[in-house]
């Protein structure tokens, strides 16, 4: 009868060769047949290759043509990645697994299926994403994938959501020093992490030179009466409410040896610059001043206070300007030195000295426009950035 004969446990007929002395031949013929031919029935090309196209031309279509090729051929495995993928941009993750469970390609290599599955894995199981992806990220095959790119962005994010900076880090700098959300620059010196501002966005810089957009691990542990700069600009309480008796503009927040700073451009106590233990605590005034309300950037290095004005760095008891000759905007001190904002070449730069003898040297190799930069933790604005500011210096 027509279409008789042994199968596969798939279905597909197989070829069985007789017990003669023709065996041998009958054998070789057969593995050649096997070896050309899947053993399966694949997509027509014409018709794959035009619902993948609708993926880049018509994505709201894709779906529904590469669903309709993969119920008449369900076992072809390249069709199901791309359903997967599809999938995957729709949200339906668990879809996506299921359509790659088992599967390993017929001309999509197989490290893109572990790629996809980690991709798939990453919203409800990271952790097992992460092993997922792990021998993709180490494979030979990657170096030559169109996709490079974002199977080093699933890893950076992996590894950092899992607080592995070292692997966040080796994936960057892989893609060539920056990822969607991460870039990578050259610390010459110091260890304590950053929050700084570019472009009016925060970021986050690691020890090891990782910059990370967002907050991050920089925003400190905060009690409900500890000080925080909103928009306006004034201080608030972390956990709600005013942080001052009496309302005013406030701007510059900044920790001291015993608790915060501030400078105060309009308010009950005056203008000037300003100490508190905590919110509701009445302000100690440090230093007045008077005129135009020109000094900014109240910083404390030790005991020691220190401020800009008329683009210029003074320190509490100096008799001299502070690196005499800089046109300085912003000021902040931590654990590593003191932090200034420059005017240089046109755009503010980020400068760092160890000490207040030390002269000022660019923080990283890359040297790029920052406008605003504080050593972790810090007391984070409400909003990047949460107070306005100080006018651009001039060039001399």
């Amino acid at each position: 009868m027509i279409g008789s004969g042994p199968r596969d446990r798939k279905g597909h007929r197989v070829h069985v060769c007789p017990k003669s002395p023709s065996k041998l031949r009958c054998v070789t013929l057969a593995g050649l047949l096997v070896a050309s031919a899947p053993a399966w029935p694949a997509a027509p090309a014409d018709a794959f290759a035009e619902a993948v196209r609708g993926w880049f031309d018509a994505p709201g279509d894709a779906g529904e043509r590469l669903q309709a090729l993969h119920a008449v051929y369900p076992e072809d495995d390249d069709v199901a990645w791309w359903l997967a993928r599809v999938r995957i941009d729709q949200g339906r993750e668990a879809d996506a697994l299921a359509l790659l469970a088992g599967r390993s390609g017929r001309k999509v290599p197989p490290h893109r299926f572990a790629w996809l599955r980690a991709l798939a894995l990453a919203p409800s199981q990271p952790a097992l994403a992460r092993v997922e992806l792990a021998p993709v990220l180490r494979s030979p095959a990657l170096a030559t994938d169109p996709e490079r790119l974002d199977v080093l962005a699933l890893g950076a994010r992996l590894a950092w959501d899992a607080r592995d900076e070292a692997d966040a880090l080796a994936y960057v700098r892989a893609a060539g020093g920056t990822l969607p959300g991460f870039g990578a620059w050259t610390r010459r010196t110091g260890a304590t992490p950053l929050r700084i501002e570019v472009d009016g966005r925060v970021h986050v810089v690691t020890a090891g030179g990782l910059v990370v957009r967002g907050e991050g691990a920089c925003v400190p542990t905060r009690g409900a009466d500890t000080p925080v700069e909103v928009p306006g600009p004034e201080l608030a309480r972390a956990g709600g409410g005013a942080c001052l008796a009496a309302a005013g503009a406030r701007a510059d927040l900044a920790p001291t040896p015993g608790g915060w700073g501030y400078l105060a451009l309009d308010a009950p106590e005056g203008r000037g610059i300003f100490t508190i233990p905590r919110c509701g605590a009445p302000p100690h005034l440090e230093r007045r001043t008077t005129g135009d309300g020109a000094v900014s950037s109240p910083a404390w290095l030790g005991d020691t206070l220190l401020w800009v004005q008329g683009g210029s760095a003074y320190g509490d008891g100096l008799e001299d300007k502070l690196w005499e000759g800089t046109e300085v905007v912003r000021l902040a001190a931590g654990p590593d030195g003191v932090l200034v904002i420059a005017w240089e070449a046109g755009a503010p730069r980020l400068r760092v000295a160890a000490t207040l003898e030390s002269p000022l040297i660019p923080l990283f190799a890359e040297d790029p426009p920052v406008t605003r930069a504080e050593w972790c933790p810090s007391p984070p604005a409400a909003a990047a950035p949460g107070s306005p500011p100080p006018p651009p210096a001039r060039p001399r």
